[in-house]
């Protein structure tokens, strides 16, 4: 960390986080392991230079700090809260979330098993897209077998502004077959592929939320079954920090 102090009418500290290119590179394409609690896409880069951690001072300037309360002492007057730290990049209030459809509820599953025709008829008239997404992995492309999809997710980025109101963007739909999990297939690809259902498209029909739903995942923490109804809950009602149930 640098900085330099400017003396006149009050005192003025600027400083900064510097980082050669090869580490800020690295730091920046190295993601962090996020709960239920984090903002997805974190990754070391911003997540040090959100700067929410405690951590000790051990150089000022050129001097080293022999004790830890010379470093909270110089933490205390630099960044107490009355002050605004320019090279803060305040991390936005974003979730990954991977829901799917509770087949054991009729509703949930009429739904999920509409969408699943939609997909195996797509897919048994064009075998190669669903090649494309990983079908080969449970598949033979010489043999000439009916698609058969077990279950389906969809992967949305949900964002919360300062008012409180949550946006939701598609980002993927994720099949598997015989159990296996294929790789997920982009939106736009979807749209591109113009399914219906019903009167409108699939997208539109998925992008519109307005069915029920069971969340599966949020960021890189898998929701059980049994939680899956507190934890939608909590996404609407609570403080995105504290999502994750204590155990």
């Amino acid at each position: 960390m640098n900085g330099s102090t400017f003396k006149g009418g009050k005192d003025v500290i600027y400083g900064f986080i510097e980082f050669n290119n090869t580490l800020r590179n690295l730091l920046e394409n190295t993601p962090v392991y996020i709960n239920a609690n984090g903002n997805s896409g974190t990754t070391l880069y911003s997540a040090l230079m959100d700067m929410g951690f405690n951590y000790t001072l051990i150089y000022f300037g050129n001097a080293p700090l022999i004790k830890n309360k010379s470093s909270d002492h110089i933490l205390a007057e630099t960044f107490n809260p009355r002050k605004k730290l320019l090279n803060k990049i305040p991390a936005k209030q974003t979730r990954l979330i991977e829901y799917g459809w509770d087949t054991s509820l009729i509703e949930q599953r009429n739904i999920s098993s509409k969408i699943i025709t939609i997909l195996e008829n797509f897919f048994n008239s064009n075998p190669q897209e669903f090649f494309n997404y990983g079908g080969d992995e449970v598949y033979s492309f010489l043999k000439d077998v009916p698609v058969d999809i077990s279950d389906i997710h969809i992967i949305e980025t949900w964002t919360k502004d300062k008012s409180g109101k949550i946006y939701f963007t598609p980002q993927y739909l994720v099949m598997y077959a015989k159990e296996t999990r294929l790789q997920p297939i982009p939106f736009k690809k979807l749209g591109d592929w113009k399914l219906q259902y019903g009167d409108v498209s699939l997208t539109a029909f998925l992008s519109g939320k307005n069915f029920p739903y069971q969340i599966r995942k949020i960021n890189d923490t898998d929701i059980p079954d049994q939680l899956a109804q507190s934890y939608k809950d909590a996404l609407f009602a609570n403080s995105w920090n504290r999502i994750l149930k204590e155990k």
